[in-house]
């Protein structure tokens, strides 16, 4: 029999730092959205490895409203914590976290740089506005991460690319509209005027 979400929530609480982490992989696995309260909170555990399970968890719970906290973490002391905030980061696949996670890429730790590369490719198009720090990363930064931003700068490329019409509805004055939205009104117009 599986514990509670308030008995996984109430073990985020021991005195035990095992016990912490191993709490919060269950309250992911839970797939319910109440942990995410509980997961959150675990952010700011004393304890790194706790810290650091939590991000984890919150990325494998995907619930986007974890961003904002996951977002604190890519400035944690411990490398290890920073890694999974990113990881998760890109897990949650989240535009709000393209810009952190640009910020990310001249890390000092080369698992974090790593990390933020490949949550910014994960994020596709919406990490567009990512495209100058990754071609900086990737021609200035440490040739250990080079790589992971030249991977992240071709799957976004190609998001946009395979995405025009939204980038131009995006990019139309409000009102505008598209050439693709002009030509199905007009068939709507045409379809509604002949009945």
């Amino acid at each position: 029999m599986s514990e509670t979400l308030e008995a996984l929530a109430e073990r985020l609480r021991s005195s035990d730092h095992n016990e912490r982490s191993l709490a919060a992989l269950a309250l992911a696995r839970t797939r319910d959205p109440r942990a995410l309260a509980p997961l959150i909170a675990a952010l700011a555990d004393a304890d790194g490895p706790v810290r650091e399970t939590a991000a984890a968890a919150l990325g494998q719970l995907g619930d986007a409203r974890a961003v904002a906290a996951l977002v604190s973490l890519l400035q944690d002391e411990q490398t290890s914590v920073r890694f999974q905030a990113a990881r998760a980061l890109g897990q949650l696949g989240d535009a709000r976290a393209a810009g952190p996670l640009a910020a990310a890429l001249p890390d000092a730790a080369y698992s974090v740089r790593h990390a933020a590369a490949e949550a910014l490719g994960y994020l596709g198009s919406q990490a567009g506005e990512a495209l100058p720090a990754l071609r900086a990363a990737a021609r200035r930064g440490p040739d250990d991460s080079r790589w992971a931003c030249a991977r992240a700068i071709r799957q976004i490329e190609e998001a946009l690319r395979s995405a025009p019409a939204e980038l131009e509805a995006a990019a139309a004055p409000e009102g505008a509209g598209t050439e693709l939205e002009a030509e199905l009104s007009a068939k709507l117009d045409s379809a509604h005027s002949s009945h």
